[in-house]
């Protein structure tokens, strides 16, 4: 009877495993038929930033983004930092799958060990493949069912890729700290060199930072107080080295050594500004940009993905010798006269302006500016034939990232306001038409007198004057427009009737 009773438990629990094996494996099998399609262009894609040129096709200007990097070839990131990386990361990297069953196996008993001893496990189980899936097709989220969907699709992804494909996207795309994404990125922030030229200690210092790239960024406060977090990961990573035999003992002898003695020689690059090299002509650009593809009914998101990772290639007008030319001109102050003003004469004569002050040939006096400085300007120039825009200056030397620009506005446009074009309108709306239409020339008679009632009525003004509140009486064009006379101006618009300057 006990043979029997034995037989019957030994026979329920080979049933029941049968049945529970069954289910799990159907359940796992939906889960990893509902994982997301395996598209290698999503996969190889590095989201590369987009870039603007001229009217010549010649870049002048990369849209800047949160992320930075430099993709490279395999064969051009050198042998230390592939050796680094598999070492802590994926050690048996060149023989698996894409699942390094043993690595998951020990990682999940320590897990759960972990739960009773109270210490966490710091070793992830994901093999550099997983690790890709990951980060291109799944979210963050910690789940039995993520982790299916992860296995199953770095399985099907190493029967698709080649493992140089895969080492290479993903020494290219890994987040690395700071503004950093792969490795010629980090070696350039950290180290200001080429990835293909680390040493063995600087490849194992950037190979360390995948584990936590914030706690490990060398720059941060933290770091700077405590360095011993980052240089103990440092070591542990030229342990693993020497352990699969990416190094030499002596190799890692030396490279401890140099550590002990003198620390980790950082020569910190900053690798991103968010200056652009054209500010007064790219932001406009990047602003019209955004206006376009709204009108295109695309998401904020979407343009903003498209813009900073899209790899896009914008075309401008811009004529860059133009531009540059134009800068410099404006830039130069040794082109500007002493620069004299009224509306500091009070000031300055309370404040003993130490013979600032100048008598002009009328009379009027005006007080010298100290700084030339105060003087500003903008230019643009555009192609008449095409309407091209060739040149977007925003003003003298403040060409600062997003500062002001004089030379565009645009309600979308933090850097820009909409300013009155003020006397610079006279030529064109009412001495321009008038000389066009044989009303008025430059010797025609002209009265710099105040207005009346009627005539202030007419131009919708309550009152009007000269910028010095005097009044010249008769007068000439040239005169009225060489000192830009209010009164003149006003007068002569009248005169010539709203058919006139509505042409115009």
């Amino acid at each position: 009877n006990t043979l029997k009773f034995f037989k019957f438990i030994m026979i329920t629990l080979v049933i029941l495993a049968l049945v529970g094996g069954l289910y799990a494996s159907k359940v796992i099998y939906g889960v990893a038929k509902d994982s997301p399609d395996l598209s290698l262009s999503q996969f190889i894609d590095l989201n590369e930033p987009s870039i603007v040129v001229d009217d010549e096709g010649n870049e002048f200007d990369i849209i800047h983004t949160d992320e930075v990097r430099f993709p490279l070839e395999l064969g051009e990131m050198g042998e230390n930092v592939k050796n680094a990386f598999i070492a802590i990361e994926d050690e048996r990297f060149e023989k698996h799958k894409g699942v390094d069953y043993r690595r998951t196996i020990s990682v999940s008993i320590q897990d759960v060990l972990g739960r009773f001893t109270g210490q966490r496990n710091m070793q992830g189980g994901s093999t550099i493949t997983q690790q890709l899936i990951k980060n291109t097709y799944l979210t963050k989220e910690k789940s039995i069912t993520r982790k299916i969907k992860e296995i199953y699709m770095a399985l099907q992804t190493e029967k698709m890729v080649s493992k140089e494909q895969i080492l290479e996207t993903y020494l290219n795309r890994i987040f690395l700290g700071g503004k950093a994404h792969g490795v010629e990125a980090a070696a350039n922030q950290y180290f200001d060199k080429s990835a293909k030229d680390l040493s063995i200690i600087e490849a194992a210092y950037i190979a360390g930072t995948t584990q936590s790239p914030t706690n490990y960024y060398a720059f941060s406060d933290s770091s700077k107080e405590n360095p011993d977090k980052y240089i103990k990961r440092t070591k542990l990573v030229l342990n693993a080295m020497e352990k699969n035999e990416k190094i030499t003992k002596e190799e890692h002898q030396n490279a401890i050594d140099e550590i002990n003695a003198n620390g980790i020689a950082f020569n910190q690059t900053y690798i991103i500004t968010d200056k652009y090299n054209y500010e007064y002509f790219t932001r406009p650009v990047v602003d019209e940009l955004r206006k376009d593809l709204k009108d295109l009914e695309y998401t904020d998101e979407e343009i903003n993905a498209m813009i900073e990772h899209g790899g896009l290639k914008i075309y401008t007008t811009m004529h860059k010798a133009a531009q540059d030319y134009a800068q410099e001109v404006l830039n130069d102050f040794s082109n500007i006269n002493t620069v004299y003003d009224y509306k500091g004469l009070r000031e300055a004569e309370d404040d003993d302006p130490e013979n600032k002050i100048i008598t002009h040939a009328d009379g009027s006096k005006w007080v010298e500016y100290t700084s030339r400085e105060e003087a500003q300007a903008a230019f643009s120039a555009v192609d008449y034939k095409t309407g091209e825009v060739k040149v977007l200056v925003g003003g003298r030397n403040d060409n600062t990232a997003s500062g002001f620009n004089r030379s565009y506005y645009s309600d979308t446009f933090s850097g820009s306001v909409l300013r009155s074009i003020g006397s610079s309108t006279k030529p064109l709306t009412v001495y321009g038409p008038g000389i066009d239409t044989n009303k008025l020339n430059l010797g025609s008679i002209a009265d710099d007198t105040k207005l009346t009632d009627e005539e202030l009525s007419d131009l919708g003004f309550n009152s009007l004057n000269n910028v010095d509140f005097r009044f010249s009486g008769q007068t000439d064009i040239r005169t009225s427009l060489v000192n830009s006379y209010n009164t003149v101006s006003a007068k002569s618009f009248r005169m010539l009737g709203n058919n006139n300057n509505e042409r115009v």
